[in-house]
């Protein structure tokens, strides 16, 4: 082991880096947290305005039937076959 490269108190399995490179890998990981955090926000968006059309899809089907309804009574009222 060269002596001038060897830092006393780093074990097989630590490594010792420069500021700069602290520094820039903590902007990354604050970068892609945020990016993380802006991807969840659009899902929970999409998962919120997908129980909402799914809701009003209910309801349209809903009216749609008892339109259906209602037109075969009408028809049946006046006479029309089945």
């Amino acid at each position: 082991m060269e002596g001038s490269n060897v830092f006393q108190g780093v074990g097989p399995d630590e490594m010792v880096i420069s500021i700069v490179e602290y520094e820039a890998m903590k902007k990354k990981i604050e970068y892609l947290t945020e990016k993380d955090n802006e991807q969840f926000r659009l899902r929970q968006s999409i998962r919120e305005e997908n129980l909402e059309l799914r809701s009003k899809n209910s309801k349209l089907e809903k009216e749609i039937q008892a339109l259906r309804k209602g037109i075969i009574k009408f028809v049946k009222f006046f006479g029309g076959n089945d």
